[in-house]
């Protein structure tokens, strides 16, 4: 963790932090491993409704192993260490929890000091099964107080250019596999994609990371097949990079980076002091070159 971080954490003063999502349980993107280790936080409590689970309890047993594992953690943490009336929230403590089928429409203001006073929530309902459910909402409202407003809503991919579609609603590039489909949905030779343009906002590292070395798979194949000619030799995308004033990082610069912030964290005791600041990345690379 950067040392600004520790640092601002160390003076925070927040007590109760709620992370709301507008689906439910059976659709949570974290993992079991980041859920466990929140729920063992020193000095601090987890707090999920267990009427979140009642309708859901009946699905259990045919859900996918993984999917399964997370559900059953949450619904052990809602029943047994909160009972949602408050008698087991320590005095003085810090709590976090979850508040599922809500999504924030409105950030509302104190009247006599301008400042943020609540999160204005619709109350959502689920259609369809738990892996493709759609949310509904109800016309129903309620106001969360809060101090502070962080919104994580994930990411959508601008479109590049008129040659690369790009599904407007969704920002995924049509694709199998990685290999990019044109409108009558046939392959686009020589193009691919990977990342959240592939798959849209989903997922951990992890996850992108197969799925990458997905797409480096198919491009391979085509490679062997005669669907691509061999590369000619000589770097095109540097090439135009360059006539474009385009800066960029290749691997042997990364390199440089990794090695300056290992040095700065062992300075700290820490395994790495990482850089945020971009420009200041970008410094270390044009002085290594």
């Amino acid at each position: 963790m950067c040392t600004h971080a520790i640092e601002a954490l160390a003076r925070s003063r927040v007590k109760q932090v709620r992370l709301v999502g507008r689906r439910g349980p059976l659709q949570v993107a974290f993992t079991i491993k980041e859920l466990r280790e929140m729920t063992k936080l020193p000095h601090c409590s987890t707090l999920i409704d267990p009427s979140y689970f009642h309708s859901i309890k009946s699905l259990l047993s045919e859900l996918p192993r993984p999917r399964r594992r997370i559900t059953e953690l949450m619904l052990s943490v809602a029943e047994n260490r909160y009972d949602y009336r408050g008698d087991k929230r320590p005095a003085g403590g810090k709590e976090w929890g979850l508040s599922f089928l809500r999504s924030p429409v409105e950030i509302v203001s104190s009247p006599t000091t301008g400042r943020l006073d609540s999160l204005r929530l619709e109350i959502n309902k689920l259609q369809g099964t738990w892996d493709s459910a759609k949310v509904v909402p109800t016309g129903e409202f309620e106001d969360m107080e809060c101090d502070l407003a962080i919104r994580s809503i994930g990411y959508k991919t601008v479109r590049v250019g008129r040659d690369v579609p790009c599904d407007p609603v969704t920002g995924i590039v049509p694709n199998v596999a990685g290999r990019v489909l044109d409108r009558n949905k046939s392959y686009i030779r020589g193009l691919y994609c990977s990342g959240w343009v592939k798959t849209g906002p989903v997922g951990v590292i992890l996850t992108t990371m197969n799925k990458a070395y997905e797409t480096a798979e198919v491009i391979q194949e085509d490679f062997r097949s005669g669907t691509l000619p061999e590369p000619e030799r000589g770097d095109i995308l540097e090439k135009l990079n360059n006539e474009l004033g385009v800066d960029t990082v290749s691997f042997s610069d990364w390199e440089n980076i990794d090695r300056h912030e290992v040095r700065e964290g062992e300075k700290k005791g820490k395994p790495r002091e990482k850089i945020v600041d971009l420009t200041q990345m970008m410094d270390i690379v044009h002085k290594s070159r």
